[in-house]
């Protein structure tokens, strides 16, 4: 009798006629199905369409599951109903929604044991002749340890962005090829008021279009990450701030190459680095100036007495010869040039800080419409003079020494618009230094001060001898025309005043000398400062 394959057993063979080519028996439909369903390891089923009840299952259901199929409660059926209480509803409505189109539902199951499981379930319906959906089938796989692998992978990037977030430095990664910004920290996005992400770094760095800026050749060269990196110093011309950078090649999470920048702000670094540079300046001038001041003082002194002895014997030569006579007419000239002498003998003691001063209350601005008055007369009449003088202020100062520095910084600022002439600006004001400026000025105290102000429009001082114009000696002017003292004995009053000289200067523009006088006590404590 013939006997049909759909007839037999799972596991019975079917014979095969002696003609065949190969030996005995074929495996039956069903057997090969049973065997699939053991072998792989996702979970086949089938239900009714309302879930009111699991047809069947593939024998992976009670590895995954905790329990066979047909024993767990119904309805709904167990494919749902184990499905963990915070996924259940999800679940449900999605399972209710398939239709012949697969889909992908993933949600949790609790075992009996109490354990979770993650399953990735594919659904879709099946339809009868007549379109009526009769049954949902599905495969459905344990995705666990690819979920908690997931889970770890995120937090281990949770955990590296909150590491990088933490970091005091702006911090990038960028495609090498596209210059696609990858990734940008925290600190550097808060710069910006727009995303930087997917944007082209040359763009948000520099203005353009392309790579970022430094993007040299050994970070491109060769298609394998090579170790190590470049640093460099920059500094932001918008906001002035000091970076150290440093960049090197990677290799980013999904294996293209890409360029890590971080850039740390160094600007605290750098202003006391420039801060100690200029104070050691400070300190070499004001070393230099106290040997010179005090090599000066006493070489003076000296030359004083013996200056004393040539203008008396001078004078008694005279007395002594004809007033007519060539003799008489040469120890004048001897007389005259000893007073010069004698001038520049005090020049020097009062740079020295070796003269006598007398403090006291005094107006700067009467001082200084004084001098004006002896000025005016000598000056071109191309320079004109030009006064605004706001403060009434008493300083503790030296009339004399005061006066003097204002006829020499007249006299400079006349001597530098003699050619072309120009505008002679003489100024007063009272002012409180900020913290700032008296950082720049140690010497100078909290407080008020009197704020003398001279200014030319003449052809300036150029940049290279600025820092030596206050040195004695040290002189721009044709010989003949000046001795170089002027500026240091300035220099010298002012310190002997406990203030300042501060001096800017551009070429053809002029050249502008601010003096800061420490304004009395009873000036000071009427206006409440130090």
């Amino acid at each position: 009798m013939e006997q049909r394959v759909d007839d037999l057993s799972p596991g019975q063979p079917t014979p095969v006629g002696h003609d065949h080519p190969n030996s005995a028996v074929v495996p039956s439909p069903h057997f090969l199905l049973h065997q699939m369903a053991v072998t792989i390891q996702e979970v086949f089923w089938v239900s009714l369409p309302d879930l009111s009840a699991l047809l069947f299952a593939s024998p992976g259901f009670e590895r995954v599951w905790g329990q066979p199929w047909d024993q767990t409660p119904q309805p709904p059926a167990a494919i749902v109903g184990a499905a963990h209480p915070e996924d259940y509803s999800r679940v449900l409505r999605e399972m209710h929604s398939v239709r012949d189109s697969p889909r992908d539902i993933e949600y949790r199951i609790l075992r009996p044991d109490g354990g979770i499981r993650w399953i990735s379930n594919r659904v879709r319906g099946v339809y009868d002749g007549s379109g009526r959906l009769t049954t949902l089938v599905g495969a459905a796989a344990d995705i666990t340890e690819r979920k908690l692998f997931q889970k770890a992978l995120i937090e281990s990037h949770a955990r590296f962005v909150t590491v990088l977030d933490s970091i005091d430095a702006d911090i990038y990664v960028a495609d090498l090829d596209t210059h696609e910004i990858l990734f940008v920290n925290r600190h550097l996005q808060a710069g910006f008021d727009r995303e930087l992400r997917g944007r082209a770094c040359g763009e948000i760095f520099s203005g353009e279009t392309g790579s970022c800026a430094r993007f040299s050749n050994p970070l491109r060269a060769g298609s394998v990450v090579q170790p190590g990196g470049e640093f460099w110093e920059s500094r932001n011309g918008d906001t002035g701030k000091w970076h150290l950078n440093y960049a090197r090649a990677i290799k980013w999470v999904d294996g293209r190459r890409a360029r890590l920048q971080i850039a740390t702000d160094i600007s605290q670094i750098k202003n006391l680095e420039m801060e100690t540079n200029r104070f050691r300046a400070r300190l070499q001038q004001a070393e230099k100036m106290e040997a010179i001041g005090t090599l000066a003082g006493g070489i003076a002194h000296d030359f004083s007495n013996i200056l004393t002895a040539i203008l008396g014997h001078t004078e008694i030569a005279m007395m002594g010869a004809d007033a007519s006579s060539a003799v008489h007419r040469n120890l004048q000239q001897v007389l005259k040039a000893g007073h010069r002498a004698r001038d520049l003998v005090r020049q020097i003691l009062t740079f020295s800080r070796e003269s006598l001063c007398e403090f006291k209350p005094v107006q700067i601005g009467s001082i200084v419409e004084e001098a004006l008055n002896l000025m005016r007369a000598s000056l071109p009449p191309a320079i004109s003079i030009r006064t605004q003088l706001l403060s009434h202020a008493e300083a503790m100062a030296d009339p004399t020494q005061i006066h003097q520095v204002v006829i020499n910084l007249c006299t400079n600022a006349a001597h530098a618009m003699r050619e072309n002439g120009g505008e002679l600006f003489i100024g007063l004001e009272s002012c409180r230094p900020t913290p700032v400026f008296l950082g720049e000025h140690p010497e100078l105290r909290p407080g008020v001060y009197q704020k003398l102000i001279v200014q030319d429009s003449g052809h300036g001082i150029p940049a290279e001898i600025r820092s030596r114009i206050f040195e004695p000696f040290f002189t721009t002017k044709h010989r003949g025309e000046g001795t170089g003292m002027g500026l240091a004995v300035v220099s010298g009053i002012v310190k002997s005043h406990k203030g300042a000289i501060v001096v800017e200067s551009r070429i053809g523009k002029g050249t502008r000398f601010e003096v800061y006088l420490p304004n009395s006590p009873v000036c000071r404590k009427a206006d409440g400062g130090a």
